[in-house]
């Protein structure tokens, strides 16, 4: 974490007493364990990582729920694909944009194909 996004998470979270939940390394099994031993709310990640949890045994097998999981995506370009199969597993995944300088986060929305459709 070096950038303006990754630390302003975590001293946003400080700062409103969230409880926070710091994983170590990034192994799929492991990460789908703490968010749901420590019943984790609301995540943020780069695409690679959130495919790594969707991805997961417990995920794909349908042992593990996420529905409800709030996930803000940015460092990448979160593909439509990845969206896709987040928000088919329930998990409500948006994408943020933000340069460092901009201190962190100046554009942050929905997909609009999720929400205007005919």
């Amino acid at each position: 974490m070096f950038h303006v996004h990754a630390w302003g998470v975590p001293y946003t979270a400080t700062l409103m007493g969230a409880t926070q939940v710091y994983p170590g390394r990034y192994e799929p099994e492991m990460l789908v364990k703490l968010l749901v031993s420590e019943k984790v709310d609301f995540s943020h990640c780069v695409p690679t990582l959130l495919n790594m949890v969707v991805s997961a045994e417990a995920i794909t097998s349908k042992q593990v729920d996420l529905s409800g999981w709030k996930v803000l995506v940015g460092g990448s370009a979160l593909t439509e694909s990845l969206a896709s199969k987040a928000w088919a597993l329930g998990i409500d995944t948006r994408s943020a944009y933000g340069m460092s300088e901009t201190c962190p986060l100046p554009h942050c929305r929905y997909s609009a194909s999720r929400y205007c459709r005919s």
